[in-house]
């Protein structure tokens, strides 16, 4: 019943002892691949801790009542929950063996601790965000603590909820942990295999952002975007991306920071050609390890070292067509026609059709406000908006790219997306709007409430 395994060890590969998250790095370690060394903390160690202090029967019990019709009763019931778990000290001799697994990565290294759930990253459920990732952890006692935290992330309101909207068991999920050495990478990104707009199999999409993928995560960032044919690895469209912020590993203590980036850096474009091919040529690989099941692939680049930082299905798509021009021609729509003044356009990231209210939301403590059926606009979204993906038909956000919490959701969901910088001053509250996840269009239906085209054309 080992508590803790190298990503090199056979038995890593078990998804129900390491996870998804945790397998799947295993399998693309001893494969070759490029991944940062580490370790799993498996599901049996969680449930050695739960064992612990009777815990599994007391937080079953308390689970048994959550109120999932009342998302406040709810959050305070799930950190209830929580505060149980973190409120537990981990057994001794389980402490000893991830700090002895830690200091085997070398001495006082960054590392990476992440969820790894045994429901996660699968083909059709991603748990994208729902549980949590501590980045730039240094020191045995401080990567204990964060196991503890990723164990405790595993019952809040939104990972309950999305639980249950799987019928998946709460008490039965299991939480292995994946304990990484960090990339510092200059440069990540995502790598879809398969292109998830289209519906393409002969088409690889890449977005690649400066410093650390969490800002793509968190959709703070507008990422520059590649799309790459495939198997001969040409570029066939490039578009340059905002990116405006980088998160990087704070130099003071752990953690990581928020930093502006300079306006030279925004101006281009992350990666050059070699990279974009070498990128490729990684995802066809990894594609082919997972027996040609379309990948969403993390990557990062620090110094002259292109690393497989995650693996995982792409989920909110069906690759049943060998080209994706048989379903939506990525160029049935001119870009360069004039548009009416109920019609703006942005950048897709889920496709579908969908027509509703809009609904301007920028801060997530106002959720409450959407009702069932609206389309949700706002500036990005995190996990915490998660409650609000089970009643929404669209979103439209102010930023981000294919990998944002709102993108990888809506795409899971199955309700179309767009990118639109200024969403919540081009659309007006209560508007009754259409948007398109294939053409990027958002159509005000009701006239009397129109976007003011004229105002977007003089913002780029």
């Amino acid at each position: 019943m080992p508590h803790v395994l190298a990503f090199d060890r056979p038995e890593a590969l078990s998804q129900p002892l390491t996870g998804g998250k945790g397998a799947n790095l295993s399998s693309l370690t001893q494969a070759g691949f490029a991944v940062p060394p580490g370790f799993c903390v498996t599901t049996n160690a969680y449930a050695a801790f739960m064992d612990h202090g009777d815990l599994k029967k007391r937080i079953a019990a308390l689970a048994g009542e959550f109120s999932y019709g009342d998302l406040a009763t709810l959050e305070r019931q799930a950190a209830a929950i929580r505060n149980i778990i973190l409120q537990t000290h981990i057994p001794a001799g389980l402490a000893a063996e991830i700090e002895q697994a830690y200091a085997g990565l070398g001495a006082g290294v960054f590392v990476a601790v992440r969820s790894s759930g045994t429901a996660e990253d699968l083909v059709g459920a991603s748990f994208a965000g729902q549980h949590d990732t501590y980045l730039n952890i240094r020191g045995g006692i401080d990567v204990v603590e964060a196991v503890r935290q990723c164990w405790a992330s595993l019952w809040t309101a939104r990972a309950a909820i999305y639980r249950r909207d799987r019928a998946f068991d709460d008490v039965e999920i299991q939480m292995a942990v994946v304990v990484q050495k960090m990339v510092q990478s200059e440069v990540s990104g995502v790598l879809f295999t398969a292109n998830p707009m289209t519906n393409a199999t002969d088409e690889m999409v890449i977005n690649a952002t400066w410093g650390l993928g969490e800002a793509l995560v968190q959709g703070v960032v507008t990422p520059d975007q590649y799309t790459v044919h495939r198997p001969s690895c040409t570029l066939i469209q490039q578009t340059l991306g905002e990116k405006e912020l980088r998160i990087v590993r704070n130099r003071i203590g752990g953690g990581v920071a928020t930093e502006n980036v300079p306006v030279a850096e925004r101006a281009r474009f992350c990666l050059d050609l070699p990279t974009i091919v070498a990128l490729a040529q990684l995802g066809d690989r990894a594609q082919q390890h997972h027996g040609g099941v379309p990948q969403d692939i993390e990557w990062g680049i620090e110094g002259s070292t292109l690393y497989l930082l995650q693996a995982r299905p792409i989920t909110g798509a069906k690759f049943s067509q060998p080209r994706g021009d048989a379903i939506h021609p990525r160029n049935s729509f001119d870009t360069n026609c004039a548009l009416p003044s109920t019609v703006v356009r942005g950048t897709a990231t889920s496709p579908g059709i969908a027509t509703g209210v809009a609904r301007i939301v920028m801060d997530r403590r106002e959720i409450s406000r959407v009702q069932q059926g609206e389309i949700l606009v706002t500036h990005s979204t995190d996990p915490g908006w998660n409650p609000v993906f089970g009643i929404i038909s669209a979103v439209v956000i102010e930023t981000g790219g294919l990998l944002s919490h709102a993108s990888c959701l809506a795409r899971e969901y199955g309700f179309p997306a767009v990118h639109l910088p200024d969403a919540a001053k081009l659309i007006q509250d209560g508007a009754r709007i259409t948007v398109d996840g294939h053409t990027g269009t958002i159509t005000v239906v009701d006239v009397a409430a129109r976007i003011d085209w004229a105002t977007t054309e003089e913002r780029g």
